[in-house]
């Protein structure tokens, strides 16, 4: 973890929190923002914005007006999500698919905060029942939920250990392998229909 600390210029005497809106950077990832300044703990905060500029640009400005004991980094779309990951302790974000995949195989806790109806709120009940995920129903208790699990580091290594059961890291290579089986079977099945 250390290492990428080093790497993305990250503060390693700080916890450091993950906030991300996938790679579109949509959902309340500006309404966690201006929350940032009841956060009553020293923090490193990283913010990806992904391919959303104008939100990157709103999210700036607004680092320059709060008053936080965080330190804030604020960044677009990355290429290196993974190193971000494996360098934080808590990740808030919605529960979308790809996410959620790359943060159980990085070992991530995530607190959940307004999932969209369908998918992503199956997405939170699997990963809420599994104890690697809380949800912040309302913004206003996001705050007191990061304080809570930063306070008790028991509690976050506790819901990382479970991570590990969930984490399906050779995941594509296993749906490759299927792929490329499932193909040569049929090639034999035609040639022993045509033969």
């Amino acid at each position: 973890i250390s290492i990428f600390k080093d790497r993305l210029n990250l503060n390693k005497g700080l916890p450091v929190l993950l906030v991300m809106g996938g790679g579109l950077g949509i959902g309340p990832v500006e309404k966690i923002m201006r929350l940032v300044k009841n956060i009553n703990l020293a923090l490193h905060i990283v913010i990806i914005a992904g391919k959303n500029n104008k939100l990157k640009k709103k999210l700036e400005d607004l680092a320059d007006k709060i008053e936080s004991l965080c330190e804030i980094k604020i960044l677009g779309y990355v290429e290196n999500i993974h190193e971000y990951m494996r360098s934080a302790d808590l990740l808030i974000t919605k529960a979308g698919g790809l996410t959620i995949a790359e943060a159980l195989c990085a070992e991530l806790p995530m607190l959940i905060v307004k999932p969209i109806p369908g998918q992503e709120l199956r997405n939170t009940k699997f990963l809420l029942t599994k104890r690697v995920a809380l949800r912040a129903n309302k913004e206003n208790k996001l705050t007191k939920l990061v304080e809570e699990l930063i306070l008790h580091p028991e509690r976050l290594k506790k819901m990382r250990e479970k991570t590990k059961i969930l984490a399906r890291p050779d995941a594509a290579e296993k749906i490759a392998h299927l792929a490329v089986h499932i193909i040569n079977k049929r090639k034999i099945e035609k040639r022993q229909i045509s033969g």
